[in-house]
């Protein structure tokens, strides 16, 4: 008789067992984990949504309210105005200097705040999509003489060299005159405020090749500095937005600017240093795009 005695060392076998057992335990877990985070993400994004259907509701709401409560407020300054104006011109009898000061005085802060109800209602009208274009073909020489008229009383009053100068031949252009007159206005009235001695340049060019007009206004004023060049075309932006800061606004000029520069189918470029002025460059297709 023969005695056969075999051994299997089942170790290894026993080994790879109990792996597969933890990948499948691992894989368990794992598609767990991702079933969780897809349920996440899910009630996430759905929130998201949810959240930005109120934002586009509360910012509705928000222009619907500035827009109505800045007709409401030119009722009642038109009046204002209105009855300023009246009295400043003898209708109702002869004022005496001193009064003749005070309602020159009450004439410009209502037009001042009008200005600002205006720019508020402009916001409004661009937000919404509702701001007009009515293309007509101008020269920049006359739109220059018209800014620089209805902005003389400031500029005695600032004490500044404003020159202007078109460079080259620079055709007639055909685009919305009054918004391009509003941003020009703004871009100088802004140099005016902000350049408390020296000179404000405003400079017209031509580029052929991609047939843009360049309107250039260059101050010796104080100055952005580079991190905040950006900044001052965000709406109701002041670099300064303390109650002692030295100059007015809503901080919605430039940024009205911008839209309306984008709206006309151009850009706004600044190139400015700290203590050395800042030049503000709006660019504008010679011929309106169709919208």
């Amino acid at each position: 008789m023969w005695v056969v005695t075999i051994l299997h060392d089942l170790t290894e076998a026993h080994e790879k067992a109990r792996l597969y057992e933890q990948l499948k335990e691992g894989s368990a877990e794992l598609e767990r984990k991702v079933q969780e985070a897809t349920t996440e993400l899910a009630d996430q994004n759905e929130l998201l949504r949810r959240q930005h259907i109120a934002l586009e509701q509360a910012s509705a709401l928000k222009s619907q309210f500035l827009a109505n409560m800045s007709h409401e407020f030119r009722t009642p300054l038109n009046a204002i105005l209105g009855y300023t104006h009246m009295l400043l011109n003898n209708v109702t009898g002869q004022v005496t200097d001193p009064q003749r000061k005070s309602l020159s005085r009450i004439d410009s802060n209502a037009r001042h705040l009008l200005a600002l109800i205006n720019d508020i209602l402009d916001i409004t009208r661009i937000e919404a999509g509702r701001m007009p274009l009515n293309a007509t073909t101008f020269g920049v020489g006359e739109l220059f003489d018209e800014v620089q008229s209805e902005l003389e009383p400031i500029i005695k009053r600032s004490n500044l060299t404003v020159a202007t100068k078109v460079r080259g031949v620079v055709p007639s252009v055909r685009s919305d005159r009054q918004k391009v007159k509003q941003i020009v206005l703004n871009l100088l009235s802004n140099a005016l405020k902000f350049t408390p001695a020296g000179s404000v340049t405003m400079t017209a060019s031509y580029d052929a090749r991609p047939r843009q007009v360049a309107i250039a206004v260059k101050d010796t004023g104080v100055g952005i500095p580079e991190e905040d060049q950006v900044k001052v075309f965000e709406d109701f932006r002041q670099l300064d937005s303390s109650p002692a800061r030295g100059y007015g606004g809503t901080g919605l000029g430039l940024s009205i600017c911008r839209r309306l520069a984008q709206i006309l189918g151009g850009t706004i470029e600044l190139e400015s240093t700290p203590g050395a002025g800042s030049t503000f460059t709006l660019r504008l297709p010679a011929k309106a795009r169709r919208r």
